[in-house]
């Protein structure tokens, strides 16, 4: 997975998701509005195609679950969750030299 994010750039917020013979590309993934019906650019060795999201409040959709998961006394998996995101920026951190 990559992400490019410019902060002191032109604007940029995309994800891709690279696999062997697979690449999904997704822009304004953490940023898009609540009505836009979002697009995956899938890639692959057959050709190039396109995947309707469907429009959702990715913020909202995150709150509502976590107070689910708190309202169902699932704390052990969002710990999980948290630990496993901690882990992985770690890894990434690490992956580019400590900057």
């Amino acid at each position: 997975m990559l992400g490019r994010f410019g902060f002191t750039t032109a604007y940029r917020n995309r994800l891709s998701f690279l696999g062997p013979d697979l690449c999904v590309d997704v822009d304004r993934v953490f940023t898009a509005p609540e009505g836009l019906k979002n697009k995956l650019r899938v890639s692959q060795q057959s050709g190039e195609s396109t995947v309707k999201a469907p429009a959702a409040d990715c913020f909202a959709l995150f709150l509502q679950e976590v107070t689910d998961r708190i309202r169902m006394r699932d704390l052990e998996g969002l710990r999980e969750e948290l630990l496993d995101d901690a882990f992985v920026l770690d890894r990434m951190r690490r992956s580019e030299g400590g900057r």
